[in-house]
């Protein structure tokens, strides 16, 4: 159950996402003549699809892109995926960056190279932020975008 929170807010942007990009493909096939009539016959096989795919989508992106806070440094992934680690020395920027309603702490480098995308929709967020002040060091560039 640990993974509920995370599963979940993965799973609404997956349904934003999905019903955004296909209002916007049967708008540019359809142009000039948009026919609901179509669109409701449609919908009964279309919503459930789309419901699955979302559900698949988000329990991939939390199982298979973990992230962990140790007391030496971030373990986590660039945007393309990439396994990342940074220790806490080693960051020298925190921005925070939104895709859909999915909140994201971008995490750069002092030495360059892809930035680590920490995610901020933990399952125990509590445990989480607590974890990171006792593992930075007071003046710390994460803990300021924590609050």
């Amino acid at each position: 159950m640990a993974i509920v929170p995370m599963t979940l807010s993965v799973f609404v942007t997956g349904i934003i996402v999905g019903y955004a990009l296909g209002i916007a493909i049967v708008l540019v096939r359809v142009k000039d003549h948009f026919d609901w009539a179509v669109v409701s016959k449609t919908a009964p096989y279309i919503v459930p699809i789309l419901l699955v795919y979302a559900f698949v989508f988000a329990v991939a992106i939390s199982l298979f892109y973990p992230c962990s806070i140790t007391s030496t440094g971030v373990y986590g992934h660039s945007f393309w995926g990439l396994r990342r680690y940074l220790g806490w020395n080693e960051i020298s920027a925190a921005k925070k960056k939104r895709i859909g309603n999915l909140v994201f702490l971008s995490l750069s480098s002092k030495t360059g190279g892809a930035a680590i995308w920490l995610p901020l929709f933990q399952s125990r967020r509590a445990e989480f932020v607590e974890t990171v002040r006792k593992s930075a060091s007071p003046n710390h560039p994460v803990l300021s975008q924590l609050d």
